[in-house]
């Protein structure tokens, strides 16, 4: 199993109100990106690209010295995460069997998830297999649809929920591991039909249940893992995390 690595780092973080990437945001003194490439890192991977947008020498600077394996992959418009992923489609390597895609600021994010994913990915010899979590307040958040069987029939956004579906807790954390057959032929497959104009990768899950095939999906322990920073108020929750933690 040859996995490549992609962390989706192109964002602007409007809410944020500052003019440098997301990414850069500070956490406790170092920035989003180096905290999830420091545990990508912990679980082997060698083949690793970042998607870059917005100022993007900015964040191979700031990688590069600290992490100089990393590829970098340009998303010059900023059209969804589908997009981001198909951007990096001729940066893959041949050999790669597996393609682990996630957020270059959720910090707190975990080896041992990752590594547990990985596995159930492999035993459940599934197409794709997606981190979710249980959110006390899941607003904001692509929500996980479940059969009754308890298997992943469907990722929905916020925007495009209806009542119903927004009040599921459990929500897709951007983290996901696709075999490469199963991702890459399909993102052609996606449209910018939706509220928000964009090509959601979340729509691969989507596509591939409709053509029957097995997606799984895997609660992380603690949904802090999984936590985004959105807004000045989110990053100040992580820091007091974080400080607890030490």
């Amino acid at each position: 199993m040859e996995v490549t690595v992609i962390i989706l780092a192109a964002g602007l973080g409007k809410r944020m109100k500052q003019n440098y990437p997301k990414v850069l945001t500070k956490l406790a003194g170092k920035e989003l990106i180096k905290y999830v490439l420091e545990t990508v890192s912990q679980i082997g991977r060698s083949d690793i690209i970042a998607v870059i947008g917005f100022k993007g020498e900015l964040v191979k600077d700031a990688v590069t010295p600290n992490f100089p394996g990393v590829k970098f992959a340009l998303q010059a418009e900023q059209l969804g995460t589908g997009h981001a992923v198909m951007c990096t489609r001729e940066m893959i390597p041949e050999n790669t069997t597996d393609i682990l895609v996630l957020c270059g600021d959720t910090p707190l994010i975990t080896s041992e998830s990752l590594i547990n994913l990985i596995q159930l990915h492999i035993e459940s010899s599934s197409k794709a297999t997606i981190l979710t979590a249980d959110l006390p307040d899941p607003t904001g958040y692509g929500r996980i649809i479940r059969d009754g069987d308890g298997g992943v029939v469907g990722i929905v956004e916020q925007a495009d929920a209806t009542e119903e579906q927004r009040m599921i807790k459990e929500i897709n954390s951007g983290v996901y591991i696709f075999k490469k057959e199963a991702l890459l032929p399909n993102l052609d497959k996606l449209t910018s039909n939706n509220s928000q104009g964009e090509y959601y990768l979340t729509d691969i899950i989507r596509i591939l249940f409709n053509s029957g095939e097995k997606i799984s999906g895997l609660k992380a322990g603690d949904f802090h893992e999984i936590l985004g920073v959105n807004t000045k108020e989110h990053l100040e929750s992580l820091e007091e995390i974080i400080r607890g933690q030490r």
